[in-house]
């Protein structure tokens, strides 16, 4: 997704228009397929260097090793609860004695890091020899803090002098990532939350931090005007007069009893408790819950499937996936009457068109679970303001969840005030590629002027 964000949209395309860019990146020329056409061959790809003598392969376990030990530092200092119910909690539970030793490891990293001339430990996991191959570059763009080679990049850019800009990719990962591998030149966020998380967590002083928006969002935004029904109804063959239920599919290990949510749902559907409804099940793009609900629904007349490709999962896949498929989600949440998830940026995503919003607040009968939903996900930072807004019905049970829906297809304007109040803070409407663009012009040329 991070990569998908910047080249489908009109960020690369703002970049282009002001600066001659080159692109580091595995991918290389393939990124030209999902590039915009009115820039095709103003780019040039390299693959970054990182030669064998450097011990890429010893490094990158050292970097994953820091990483790790980047969290519990995070955790020790500001006890986040982002960070024990996503990223801690299943060591604690399930490698317990590795987390004793990355706990010590995270006290170490805080203690190394009050010299910072003597943090020899992020040198040795971060450091990458770019200092040649960028030689010829005026500034260097990240599109992420958490992913590997970007945190490389951060580092090693900030330790030759070369100025480096990075953009924070998600509402989370100020909170849930860990420490920063450096405090780049400037840091970009979405919005006005994350960057007093940016300075107060992280110490990014408050003349390094732009608001940019969501790359993604300014994306999505354009593409609602080239969006019609007809079309989206027609592609999974849902009756034009169906009241349109979604549900976005959860991984198993984050919400096990989720099936027989669903097939609650279902069978709500079947006695006609909201009218004439289908299910629009919305597929985990990257787990295997996903063939079940094939092999389960793929005849259904209730049930319809809508895949996502792999360019929407989270994690890196090595797939960039299509520009069809952006359309096709784009169309999901505008024409959907209402969206249902357990705690995921897809209450954002639909909530920037206005679509009413269930996040799942209980465990099914089932799972036994004591931390899968329940309160514990709309305690961690980043979703706090979704809950205070009251912008999304909160359900703490299957016959809440019912109810919430029946309300939700029969008042679609409840709670409209809320959400869209809640898209101007959270994911405001700008033009981003254009922020992004004249920042780095702003930064260069002021680099310029006192000739630092």
């Amino acid at each position: 997704m991070t990569v998908r964000n910047i080249f489908a949209g009109s960020t690369i395309c703002c970049l282009a228009d002001r600066f001659d860019v080159t692109v580091l990146s595995y991918y290389g020329v393939h990124l030209d397929s999902i590039c915009p056409p009115e820039i095709a061959g103003r780019i040039t790809y390299q693959v970054l260097q990182n030669p064998r003598w450097n011990l890429p392969g010893v490094r990158g376990a050292i970097e994953r090793l820091v990483d790790r030990w980047g969290i519990y530092s995070l955790w020790e200092r500001e006890r986040l609860a982002t960070l024990s119910i996503y990223n801690l909690r299943g060591d604690w539970e399930e490698h317990p004695y590795r987390a004793v030793i990355d706990r010590i490891g995270g006290r170490a990293v805080n203690k190394i890091r009050k010299n910072p001339n003597r943090d020899w430990l992020r040198g040795l996991a971060y450091t990458v020899p770019v200092r040649r191959q960028l030689k010829d570059i005026d500034a260097v763009f990240v599109s992420s803090i958490n992913l590997p080679k970007d945190r490389q990049l951060i580092y090693s850019c900030k330790k030759y002098g070369i100025p480096i800009f990075a953009l924070v990719h998600s509402w989370d990962n100020l909170t849930s990532k860990g420490e920063l591998p450096a405090i780049p030149d400037c840091l970009m966020v979405w919005n006005e939350i994350m960057a007093q998380e940016a300075h107060e967590i992280h110490g990014v002083p408050q003349d390094r931090i732009e608001i940019v928006g969501g790359p993604q969002y300014e994306t999505y935004r354009k593409l609602s005007q080239r969006v019609v029904r007809s079309s989206f109804m027609e592609r999974l063959n849902i009756n034009p007069d169906s009241k349109i239920i979604s549900f976005a599919a959860n991984a198993a290990w984050m919400y096990p009893g989720e099936e027989e949510v669903v097939n609650s749902i279902v069978e709500a559907i079947s006695s006609g408790y909201f009218g004439n409804a289908t299910l629009l099940l919305r597929l985990h793009p990257s787990h295997e819950r996903t063939e079940f609900y094939k092999d389960k629904y793929r005849e259904s007349k209730l049930v319809k499937l809508d895949e996502p490709d792999s360019g929407f999962a989270a994690g890196h896949t090595g797939s960039l996936g299509t520009n069809r498929q952006i359309r096709e989600f784009v169309e999901f949440l505008i024409y959907s009457d209402v969206i249902i998830n357990l705690a995921s940026t897809i209450a954002l995503d639909a909530i920037c068109f206005d679509t009413p919003v269930i996040c799942l607040n209980f465990n099914s009968s089932s799972d036994g679970s004591e931390w899968y939903a329940n309160q514990n996900h709309f305690l961690v930072s980043h979703f706090r303001p979704i809950v205070e807004s009251r912008a999304v019905y909160l359900p703490t049970s299957e016959g809440e969840l019912l109810h919430d829906i029946l309300n939700a297809l029969e008042n679609k304007s409840n709670k409209s005030l809320e959400r869209k109040e809640l898209a101007n803070k959270m994911i405001p409407n700008l033009k981003t590629g254009v922020i992004i663009a004249e920042t780095i012009v702003k930064f260069l040329e002021a680099k310029n002027a006192d000739g630092s």
